[in-house]
């Protein structure tokens, strides 16, 4: 992912090169993750890697990294030309989806490029598996144009579903949009787990005042500044207390 990568980058002024940035910064969180243990909580890894704000390569002048998704090596080697004239750097070439998961996981692309007269049926579970586990923009450029089929290959996470535009000249406008629909969809679902998790604790903690309320006799507003200021007594969130006393003994 980017954001490993440009970890990696803060340890430019040691002596790591570039080439190395991403390997650098997945090897800072492995080793995160086994000296805290159960500290290392989904928060903690999204506040260390989830939250740089450091430029992207692209900004700087670079390309991104591409993988390649071609069963005719003929049409790849257009792909690789296009991507290459267009200032990004293609990692790896795939003649099949069949190692598409662990050729992510050794290579870490920003982008994958999938040519394909029609995506089959093993491509599409491919990517379905590649957008849960480890999300990114996907360019699909196929001949077959039936709205069925590109309704199917969107909802298994392609960004850009291109037919019959095979052009080397157009690739770097194409990507450039997928990357920019990827990202758009990428907040928006943050937004939506967010709202829906506030709205979680929300209910949680009417509940608690709730049971305060019945439980000590107090009104509204006394029932919640009681949670608040255990919260604040004990360093926890609102909706942690709420979750104790509702699963106390009453």
């Amino acid at each position: 992912m980017l954001a490993v990568r440009q970890l990696g980058e803060r340890h430019a002024g040691y002596g790591v090169e570039r080439r190395h940035y991403e390997l650098v910064g997945t090897s800072l969180i492995w080793t995160l993750e086994k000296c805290l243990g159960e500290a290392f909580t989904p928060e903690v890894k999204v506040a260390v890697v989830g939250n740089l704000r450091l430029p992207r390569r692209d900004d700087a002048g670079g390309g991104v990294r591409v993988l390649v998704v071609d069963e005719s090596p003929e049409r790849a080697e257009i792909l690789r030309e296009g991507l290459r004239r267009a200032g990004h750097e293609v990692t790896a070439s795939l003649t099949s989806p069949v190692a598409l998961l662990k050729t992510i996981d050794q290579l870490q692309p920003d982008v994958i490029v999938i040519d394909t007269e029609s995506p089959s049926r093993d491509v599409l579970e491919h990517l379905v598996v590649m957008s849960q586990h480890t999300p990114r923009p996907v360019v699909m450029f196929a001949s077959d144009g039936a709205p069925e089929t590109i309704r199917e290959a969107v909802r298994a996470g392609v960004s850009a579903y291109v037919v019959d535009g095979l052009d080397k000249d157009r690739i770097k406008g194409i990507i450039d949009v997928a990357v920019a629909r990827f990202e758009d969809f990428q907040r928006l679902r943050e937004e939506l787990a967010d709202a829906t998790l506030k709205l979680s604790e929300r209910k949680v903690v009417e509940r608690a005042k709730g049971l305060l309320m019945k439980t000590h006799g107090l009104d509204e507003e006394a029932a919640f500044a009681l949670l608040r200021k255990t919260a604040m007594d004990r360093k926890l969130t609102l909706a942690e207390v709420a979750q104790l006393v509702i699963g106390a003994p009453q």
